[in-house]
């Protein structure tokens, strides 16, 4: 009789601790996954953010660069240009109101050195350099945000933007076969832009 209570108290102890080994089990397996939703989350809404801003930037230097543009070569040029920033920008406007995702804090910022800077490269070299400088940061950018998307199998993403790199590069190619020669005053000012345009994107993302 002895043996046989035993028995039955050492079943049930084993089955107590088997029902809560597998609840937080159950419990560590869910938090873990909605940590990495969390996570993943968190990386598209600032892409998406950092995207809209990027392209509400591109929009304004350029029609502040079309202004200035002293021949129709180059004023078509540039409206090529922005006509294909001006859809990009018109994707990631649609993306913020789906995903519910607030735009950086910083657009009125942004708003004001997007003019500056296209009415300062009221020249054609400026205009290019600013061009092919900002697009191979936007470039490296892109890369990475499509690295990320397809980890996170989020293919349709992944693919919009893999389309808009390829018009980002396809600007930078276009800048770089009309920049001959460039003195090293505009080598520093397109160090400066490139910076700019690094914190710009790292901003963007947190504010």
């Amino acid at each position: 009789m002895f043996q046989t209570r035993t028995f039955h108290f050492r079943h049930v102890n084993g089955s107590i601790k088997l029902y809560f080994k597998q609840l937080f089990s159950c419990r560590y397996h869910n938090n873990f996954k909605k940590t990495h939703m969390d996570f993943k989350n968190k990386l598209i809404e600032e892409a998406i953010r950092v995207n809209h801003a990027g392209e509400y930037a591109a929009k304004l230097i350029y029609q502040n660069q079309i202004r200035r543009a002293k021949t129709d070569e180059l004023k078509q040029t540039l409206l090529h240009m922005l006509h294909q920033e001006e859809k990009h920008l018109e994707f990631f406007n649609e993306e913020i109101k789906k995903r519910n995702i607030r735009p950086t804090a910083l657009l009125p910022l942004w708003n004001i050195l997007s003019k500056l800077l296209g009415s300062f490269s009221n020249q054609e070299k400026y205009m290019m350099m600013v061009t092919q400088v900002v697009e191979e940061v936007i470039e490296e950018h892109y890369q990475n945000q499509i690295d990320m998307l397809e980890r996170f199998k989020e293919l349709e993403l992944a693919d919009k933007i893999k389309k808009f790199m390829q018009e980002e590069v396809e600007h930078k190619d276009l800048a770089s076969t009309k920049l001959h020669s460039l003195s090293w005053t505009d080598y520093f000012l397109s160090k400066i832009i490139e910076k700019g345009c690094r914190t710009a994107i790292f901003l963007s993302k947190k504010i």
